[in-house]
């Protein structure tokens, strides 16, 4: 066997082993702090991996729907965040052509989020560690908080280069917004769904100037004082 030319170069992601199986991980929408959070739940036993990645799936969207935008436009900003080659196992890679992420070969919206759910989930379940559900989680949040800071070029190019890593669009389409998936800015909205109240207008009246009274013949006559 040939010598080595010196330490082999240690892996930056090591698999976790444990000696028990992990705990079963669900991911929750809070609706008070308006982000999405990993939660411990002692339910492994009754809930399949469908039904957690189902699960997952809906408190995405229910995220998502508290913005103005389409939650499709909130998924590909996440999408520019978390596929790229320096992300963590299973969306990285030594090198962009070998990026975990190139996997996926879906067409539609549902199906990439599903893929990025399973994806991360199913690392989990394979005892190497939770560090993909963190990042898939502090990414969806964090296409969220993006958002709402409202630089509508930002994310216009955001959501772009989501799509186009997604292999949703090619080509000169890329410099096109889709229908649908256009900015809304949240502020504007605000004011448009207010409720707005008119005050009542009260009749104004006028004081009666003071006048004197006499009479002359039977008849009253009014005098205005000075």
């Amino acid at each position: 066997m040939n010598p080595t030319n010196g330490p082999r170069r240690a892996f930056e992601h090591r698999i976790q082993l444990y000696k028990t199986p992990p705990s079963c991980l669900m991911l929750v929408y809070n609706r008070s702090s308006r982000r999405l959070a990993v939660s411990i739940t002692n339910d492994s036993h009754h809930l399949s991996a469908t039904e957690i990645i189902a699960h997952a799936y809906t408190a995405v969207q229910s995220l998502f729907r508290t913005a103005k935008v389409a939650p499709d436009r909130l998924i590909y900003i996440a999408v520019d965040l978390i596929f790229k080659h320096t992300s963590p196992p299973p969306f990285g890679g030594r090198s962009k052509s070998r990026a975990g992420y190139l996997a996926y070969n879906g067409a539609t919206v549902e199906s990439l989020l599903e893929y990025i759910l399973s994806a991360s989930f199913k690392l989990y379940w394979s005892c190497r560690g939770r560090d993909a559900v963190d990042f898939v989680v502090e990414s969806l949040n964090e296409a969220l908080t993006l958002h709402l800071e409202q630089d509508r070029d930002f994310l216009n190019e955001s959501m772009l280069r989501g799509m186009k890593r997604a292999g949703h669009i090619h080509g000169s389409r890329s410099t096109m917004i889709p229908f649908g998936l256009e900015h809304v800015d949240e502020a504007a909205a605000r004011e448009r769904e207010c409720v707005t109240f008119t005050p009542i207008r009260r009749p104004v009246r006028i004081q009666p100037q003071q006048t004197g009274e006499t009479r002359q013949n039977g008849k009253i006559i009014l005098r205005r004082k000075r």
